[in-house]
């Protein structure tokens, strides 16, 4: 997802995430889009959801299913 907003917005666009407000979290500020993946990504080591390898992998692959996502071409 990071990429894809990157193509949209830019690389350096800064963000204030609101999503989890409604559970007292308070808003989340992003310098761009790929902090938040970084970020989303180290999320998951700490929950114990995944392991650091599987992390790293899934990183790579995410570029590549991004630049898949962006190579097509839609109907206006």
């Amino acid at each position: 997802a990071a990429a894809v907003l990157e193509r949209e917005f830019g690389t350096n666009t800064a963000f204030v995430d609101n999503t989890h407000n409604d559970r007292g979290w308070g808003p989340r500020t992003f310098k761009n889009f790929k902090a938040a993946a970084d970020e989303a990504a180290a999320s998951r080591l700490y929950a114990g959801i995944h392991y650091r390898f599987a992390i790293e992998g899934g990183k790579p692959q995410g570029q590549c299913a991004a630049q898949a996502v962006l190579a097509l071409k839609f109907k206006p």
